[in-house]
């Protein structure tokens, strides 16, 4: 412990339920089954060292109770683990006091009923800026071993003042050693009398109303991969009355209850998935393969990407099976990256299953001609390295690949060891899916491209679809800054373009490279906004002065953010990253679009499409995009543009509309004309 923390005594008290004070909480000297672990220390900064007892609340303390927890792994050689909670609370992410638990000897099911003071002036404690942390740990003689731990705001625990908790560690749930494996659980609760008389009250759990359909969906990755389920689920929500249950990473939870406030009819639910995309891709690994040219990287990718999500398969059934107790489901809806998951849950909890597909690309087929990554053009010198390339697009290598990642032998997870644990038949993914014709939804207009002519009669393509409007924030407005921007742009008769390249981590330095060569060699007079984050790589001084001489010009604008769809109806022309929604908001406008950038997976797919209708250049990495960014720019802004001339010729739906209500009715078309859990024969 640091200097500057002391350890006061008194600070739990072990109770059962019926033993709670009502009024005021007193806490004695520990009793007998005391932690080995010191009770409380309050850092530098936190407050007073000591708190009187019945002082909770009133600069006391914020009194919690430790319920129980349930599958906890073994850590030890033999035997349960011995467990015990330490709980601190975090201002900004610094600790300013922690607390523990006694200790639970030899439980996978430890149950303390034990209530702990987070030390402190609760009453300063900002609701929006503190988090309370759980963390389980193993007592050992000489080390004791972390296990999990769950981080909630104390705004929502206050919200709601009795939780179960889904422990993670590394972002990934933590599950038990029996098999099936469960997840880890910690149940909690607040004490409503030791929160200060400012604070809001929790609000009472509502009941389950009645609902036509109750639907579970399942999805992990980015903000772009759930962004299309919430968009399906308040539709479902709102123009059907259903219930959605949304079991994603807790990342999300926030965005996916921001986007359901605002509901007239039905009813959204979010559950933890475990697992945390934006962690993982942080890695150096994952740079280094986010930031590769090569397709068999690519492949790869796409072949590893339900892989490094089947940690969350026992939390997907585990969820399924409770929510069937009390609200039966009646279909399972998942991403294309989980689809060996979903059908484990579907056979396992016998609930029926259907695709919500945003990247087609990843459905096999036998027709040579259907690629599972799109080729982009490289300097590459070798005859023998391009033929080793153009061989990993297809997907016989990308099925061989799958086969390695779902079934590592160096992995605690694969595909195979899940469905032998929950008793299932081994079976292979797409061949079980089309064989029993299990629907898969692809949210893109007909047309958008061919589909091979061996994919299931319930493989349907339906149209775009957009989360517009519901988050609590303006819609359909620009800044000041950029509607000056724009307003000073065409006084001085310039043409307008933008550059995005949305979450992906594409350096300022190579951003820059491309942006200030087209503004400064080409023939045309050009504004462009470049609309994303603005990242901290170090930009020669060359660089810096042209830039800061084309923003001083007016011929050039870097900002955080845009609602793109007022902004690209302002716009000439698009160099894009070319993610599914940006690219479709883009093609809707009927101008040229260039796709660059770190061209991941589906980004090569819609540069090939863009590249297929003739409305922009074949796709480039942004490493290679300087050499032909100055011909796309003038190709696309000249009176004779070809790229205009076919854009305008092409229809991408309702340039209105976002597709919502189309793919509600997709699925509400699916249920009446029914839909079977999986069965592997």
């Amino acid at each position: 412990m640091g200097s500057g923390c002391s350890t006061p005594r008194g600070w739990h008290k072990q109770e059962d339920d019926e033993k709670k004070p009502r009024v005021k909480i007193t806490f004695p000297d520990p009793v007998e089954d005391a932690p080995r672990k010191p009770r409380a220390s309050l850092c530098e900064g936190g407050g007073e060292a000591g708190v009187a007892a019945g002082a909770v609340g009133a600069g006391g303390g914020l009194a919690i109770k430790i319920e129980n927890c349930t599958h906890v792994p073994d850590t030890d050689l033999t035997g349960h683990s011995d467990a015990y909670v330490v709980v601190k609370a975090l201002v900004d992410g610094k600790e300013i006091a922690t607390v523990f638990s006694s200790v639970r000897d030899n439980s996978r099911f430890p149950v303390w009923n034990e209530w702990l003071v987070v030390p402190g002036d609760v009453a300063a404690w900002s609701l929006s800026n503190t988090e309370i942390k759980f963390e389980l740990w193993d007592e050992d003689l000489l080390v004791n071993d972390y296990i999990g731990e769950a981080v909630i705001s104390l705004q929502e625990l206050v919200r709601r003042s009795r939780r179960e908790l889904l422990l993670t560690t590394d972002g990934d749930a933590v599950l038990s050693s029996e098999v099936p494996r469960k997840p880890c659980q910690l149940r909690v609760s607040l004490e409503v009398e030791s929160m200060p008389q400012t604070w809001p009250r929790p609000v009472p759990r509502e009941t389950e109303g009645s609902y036509p359909k109750h639907i579970f969906m399942m999805s992990r990755g980015t903000r772009g991969d759930v962004q299309p389920f919430v968009a399906l689920a308040r539709g479902m929500a709102e123009q059907l009355g259903w219930l959605v249950t949304i079991c994603t990473e807790i990342r999300w939870k926030p965005f996916i209850h921001s986007n359901s406030r605002c509901l007239t009819k039905g009813k959204i639910r979010f559950l933890p998935s475990g697992g945390d995309t934006a962690v993982r891709i942080e890695r150096w690994e994952a740079k280094w393969a986010m930031e590769s040219k090569s397709e068999i990287v690519q492949c790869a990718m796409l072949a590893f990407s339900e892989a490094e999500f089947f940690s969350s398969g026992p939390v997907f059934v585990h969820h399924v099976e409770e929510l069937k107790q009390t609200t039966p489901i009646d279909l399972i809806v998942s991403a294309f990256t989980l689809t060996g998951l979903a059908m484990m849950v579907s056979e396992c909890c016998a609930v029926p299953m259907a695709g919500f597909v945003l990247q087609p690309s990843c459905i096999p087929s036998s027709d040579p001609t259907w690629k599972c990554v799109v080729e982009i053009k490289k300097d590459n010198r070798f005859s023998v390295t391009n033929a080793l390339e153009s061989s990993c697009t297809s997907h016989k290598t990308l099925a061989k690949l799958k086969g390695l990642a779902e079934d590592n032998p160096f992995s605690s997870f694969g595909i195979t060891s899940l469905r032998r644990e929950f008793g299932l038949k081994l079976a292979q993914t797409w061949q079980t899916i089309f064989r029993l014709n299990i629907p898969m939804v692809i949210p893109m207009a007909p047309g958008t491209f061919t589909s091979p002519s061996d994919w299931g009669s319930r493989v349907v393509l339906t149209d775009f679809i957009f989360l517009r409007g519901g988050g609590g924030t303006d819609q359909g407005s620009l800044s000041p800054e950029i509607a000056d921007f724009i307003r000073n742009a065409r006084a001085a008769g310039r043409k307008l373009a933008v550059m995005s390249f949305s979450s992906m981590p594409v350096a300022r330095k190579k951003m820059l490279q491309s942006a200030v060569k087209m503004l400064m060699e080409s023939v045309l007079t050009v504004a462009l906004i470049y609309v994303g984050k603005r990242f901290d790589d170090v930009i020669p001084a060359d660089l810096a002065g042209k830039t800061e001489s084309l923003k001083s010009d007016g011929r050039f604008l870097e900002v955080e953010g845009a609602d793109f769809g007022a902004l690209f109806k302002e716009m000439d022309c698009f160099i894009i990253h070319g993610g599914l929604g940006t690219t479709v908001e883009a093609l809707r406008t009927h101008k040229p679009v260039a796709v660059t950038g770190l061209l991941l997976m589906d980004q090569r797919f819609w540069g090939g499409v863009c590249a297929l209708k003739g409305v922009g250049p074949n796709p480039v990495h942004i490493d290679e995009f300087p050499t032909v960014c100055v011909d796309f720019l003038n190709d696309a802004l000249t009176d004779q543009s070809e790229y205009v001339e076919k854009a305008q010729l092409l229809t991408w739906g309702d340039e209105e509309s976002d597709g919502v209500s189309v793919n509600v009715q997709a699925f509400a078309t699916l249920l009446d004309e029914g839909v079977l859990p999986v069965e592997v024969s």
